[in-house]
């Protein structure tokens, strides 16, 4: 084939087509770049494309064979058509692409001295390198089979390489590009397509070193009040001055405060400064609610006579009243502490409608907490009421917080969200508060229960309806303030019942994300039946200055109004008298079984039904519907017996429950107490039985120290039970750890008794 075979129209590209530049632009020193030509990503050290080498379209070729050709490889004695004998007369003409070797644009070569194929990019033999013992391409001083250091990053590179796989070229050093293989200068910032030769730019210089370092991470701006501008970086097409422009205006700003030398750190490394926002965490606080009107707290008128009781008719009237126990939590602070009120009158005698909502549900007198606990809550002060189940704890905060509602100065239609939230630990619990804050119509006053399972759209319905109280669990209000469906801003009144309760559910960590949401000038309640040590480190956490208010004792105690009965037996004698026990309820009798597992209720439950015993089962994993189900038909007498685990314990405010049995012991005694508090309320007489096995003997001590404390008779056994325990506890060497027992011998149980 010759030259004159051939009709060329040839149209020179030059040295690299205007469409096949890499884009570069956009990447620090450590990114990959893009190919222009076949779109293929390479890692920033390589210095062309692994797919498809440099690209450099030398010329365009129209052949009367093949149509229009673009060659990459040109001959020194012209253009040849590759269709025939020309690429391979390409090939023996020994015509290196580049200098580099003999292989056209996506074609491997194959070294001469092993025989190796290597990608068309290398610039040396990957198995033997360059032959004759020839230096590196001259990127370093080290022979031919030896790796190599980089001298700005000190990562150890393998020899063939023309640059740090890490950090690409090191600039400054004496390594430079290949000046052959290699390409000696990035492409200019205006992405022509043109590469740096030996010209010299005048508007960007070429070489890693002076090169733009990459932008700082974006970080997210924690106080939404600062004017803090954290921008991805903008690339521009006129200079290096605006190639990478990220302005992070909240370390800018540190730069100018006192601690600017540890602040310019910071900025150089892009972190943020968790020391500085710490010291200055009232201050981005203050700033950040700057914006809220302020709210009322104090609405309490004392009458003249509460006002005029001496110190010893105040302590004779809180220890006639279950022993009325008042303190604060820093003595240091200067509160004066309310006396206590002796009627509705003299707590409400300035809201004539709350009187008359009161007088509507038949109440002849307030409870314990509630005397002690409306003073202190309408004059403003954050409390902690400690109090046993049944004694009134939802209506002492519920009043207060109709009275904190309506006397806002913000009217309530401009208001961003609710004025008053209610977190509760179970559905149940929280549709009680519900029910019982409808039950007292004051100035129109909406309340939405948010919880699981429930129905999510008219929950947001009655949230966009402008609700002022919410009730929720801890997780459906979470997943509504994440999703923006509720503005927490506006709550200027918080209430957490049952606290213990949802510590014990694992939903402290929800909680807490919810409370930074609410305004910290709010007032805050915290309600429990019982006082341990998560719920004094969360009380101290989220409450400024509480009054404790504690009814009774802090020691587990069982409520007054209820007689206990323990039955020991063996486990498989329970069945038995669990239906030994239906059978001798009365017809006026209602019950709950409590029992420990969910499996067991529906076992027991299939059990009852065969043998003609009409009962209704509630537990965790039932829908939201049969629970309501079943609660309903206890209440309504429709079924009098209702096996349920301790999702009953709490919340369950059935006032003519009769009977309580524990089927399974609880696994402490606090939930005992809660058990137990499911009878004998509002004043009623209640009973409550317990089984005990032998798995159960290192409660013992515990139940009979709560069997004597409430005048109860002990069972003789018990003692046993509880001598062989201490006795089993000194054998293997067992330590009391925050009231329940730890070894390493045996878990839970022991031996036979």
């Amino acid at each position: 084939m010759h030259q004159s075979n051939v009709s060329c129209n040839v149209s020179h590209a030059g040295s690299r087509s205007s469409n096949t530049g890499y884009d570069r632009s956009s990447r620090g020193p450590g990114d990959g770049w893009t190919c222009g030509s076949c779109q293929f990503y390479n890692f920033a050290s390589r210095t062309t494309c692994l797919k498809c080498g440099p690209n450099e379209v030398l010329a365009v070729i129209t052949c009367s064979c093949a149509g229009t050709l673009k060659l990459l490889v040109a001959c020194q004695s012209g253009m040849l058509c590759p269709t025939k004998n020309g690429a391979d007369h390409l090939v023996s003409l020994g015509k290196r692409r580049c200098g580099w070797n003999s292989g056209i644009e996506t074609e491997k070569w194959r070294c001469q001295q092993c025989q190796f194929e290597n990608f068309a990019s290398r610039t040396t033999c990957y198995k033997c390198g360059p032959s004759a013992g020839k230096r590196w391409n001259n990127m370093n001083t080290a022979t031919e089979a030896s790796d190599w250091m980089c001298p700005k990053c000190n990562f150890n590179n393998y020899a063939s390489r023309t640059s740090c796989f890490k950090c690409g070229p090191s600039g400054g050093s004496s390594r430079n590009w290949n000046p052959r293989g290699g390409i000696l200068k990035y492409p200019t910032a205006d992405d022509s397509g043109s590469w740096c030769e030996d010209e010299e730019s005048p508007s960007v210089s070429c070489g890693w070193q002076s090169r733009q370092p990459r932008p700082s991470y974006p970080q997210r701006n924690l106080y939404e009040d600062q004017q803090t501008n954290y921008n991805m970086p903008s690339h521009s097409t006129s200079g290096d001055s605006n190639i990478y422009s990220s302005k992070m205006s909240f370390l800018d700003s540190l730069d100018e405060s006192k601690d600017s030398q540890s602040c310019q750190k910071v900025q150089e490394e892009g972190l943020i400064d968790w020391d500085y926002l710490k010291d200055n965490e009232e201050k981005f606080e203050a700033e950040r609610w700057a914006h809220l009107p302020e709210i009322k707290k104090s609405f309490y008128d004392e009458d003249p006579a509460i006002k005029a009781m001496t110190n010893e008719e105040v302590q004779k009237f809180r220890e006639e009243n279950f022993n009325i126990s008042v303190s604060l939590s820093n003595p240091e602070n200067a509160i004066d502490i309310p006396n206590p009120v002796h009627t509705f009158n003299q707590a409400f005698h300035n809201y004539p409608e709350i009187l008359k909502e009161i007088e509507k549900q038949g109440f002849e007198h307030p409870t314990p907490i509630q005397c002690q606990s409306w003073p202190i809550l309408m004059k403003g002060h954050d409390m902690i009421g400690i109090a046993q189940t049944g004694t009134g704890k939802t209506l002492a905060f519920i009043l207060p917080a109709l009275i904190h509602i309506v006397h806002q100065p913000v009217p309530r239609w401009e208001r961003p969200g609710p004025t008053c939230l209610v977190l509760a630990p179970t559905r149940e619990l929280a549709q009680q508060i519900e029910k019982e804050v409808t039950k007292y119509q004051y100035q129109n006053i909406r309340c939405v229960v948010v919880y699981g399972q429930g129905d999510k759209r008219q929950q947001i319905r009655q949230i966009n309806a402008k609700a002022e109280i919410v009730v929720a669990t801890p997780g459906r209000l979470n997943e509504f303030s994440e999703k923006e469906i509720i503005d927490l801003s506006g709550v200027s009144y918080l209430v957490l019942d049952e606290a213990d309760r949802m510590l014990d559910m694992g939903f402290e960590p929800q909680i807490r994300k919810i409370i930074l949401d609410i305004r910290p000038d709010r007032q805050s309640i915290l309600t429990s039946a019982t006082w341990p040590e998560g719920v004094r480190s969360l009380a101290a956490k989220l409450l400024k200055d509480p009054i404790h208010v504690i009814v009774g004792s802090l020691d587990l105690q069982a409520a007054s109004t209820v007689s206990q009965q323990v039955i020991i037996c063996k486990e498989e004698e329970k069945r038995d008298k669990l239906l030994d026990f239906i059978n001798r309820l009365g017809e006026e009798d209602k019950a709950i079984v409590f029992i420990g597992r969910k499996s067991m209720v529906d076992f027991l439950s299939v059990e009852m039904m065969e043998e003609g015993k009409h009962v209704q089962s509630m537990h965790g994993d039932r829908e939201q519907e049969e629970r309501e189900k079943a609660l309903s038909d206890l209440k309504s007498g429709r079924v009098r017996v209702l096996l349920a685990t301790d999702v009953a314990a709490r919340g369950i405010d059935v006032i003519d429950i009769t009977y309580i049995l524990n089927f399974d012991c609880p696994r402490d005694m606090e939930e005992y107490v809660h058990r137990i508090g499911r009878t004998g309320r509002a004043g009623r007489q209640g009973h409550a039985c317990t089984f005990i096995t032998w798995k159960d003997w290192k409660n013992a001590g515990k139940l009979i120290e709560i069997l004597e404390k409430s005048g109860e008779e002990v069972n003789r056994e018990l003692y046993r039970m509880k001598e062989r325990w201490e006795q089993a506890k000194e054998e293997r060497g067992l330590q009391d750890r925050w009231g329940r027992y730890s070894h390493t011998a045996q878990r839970e149980g022991g031996h036979r008794w």
